[in-house]
């Protein structure tokens, strides 16, 4: 059977890795940039598009195995309205979530 991707599974991973609730509620105004400051910054972005991304999903298997894959170009191919930086953002984040959990690894790092 393939992998299959539920309702807020993008959101919950990305927040238990870097420590952020996903249940926090989404500011109403949202003039959001990848240079913003606010540690939930990428969790609001993911939330805004999050049913979207849901619909998305659960039109195709394909597309539930490209997400688990390779999540930054799903969401890209997607196009649930994700802005450029903010999925620059996104994927610089899990770039360096994947090197410390390899730093973390490590057979040098005894």
């Amino acid at each position: 059977m393939s992998p299959t991707v539920s309702r807020c599974d993008a959101t919950a991973l990305f927040c238990s890795a870097n420590g952020s609730n996903p249940n926090a509620p989404v500011p109403k105004s949202s003039a959001a940039s990848a240079e913003n400051e606010d540690p939930d910054f990428l969790v609001q972005e993911l939330q805004k598009c999050e049913s979207q991304l849901d619909a998305w999903l659960s039109s195709s298997e394909t597309n539930a195995e490209w997400f688990v894959r390779d999540p930054i170009a799903a969401l890209r191919a997607a196009k649930i309205g994700m802005n450029e930086k903010v999925l620059e953002e996104l994927e610089e984040t899990m770039r360096m979530i994947a090197q410390k959990l390899n730093a973390a690894h490590s057979p040098y790092n005894a």
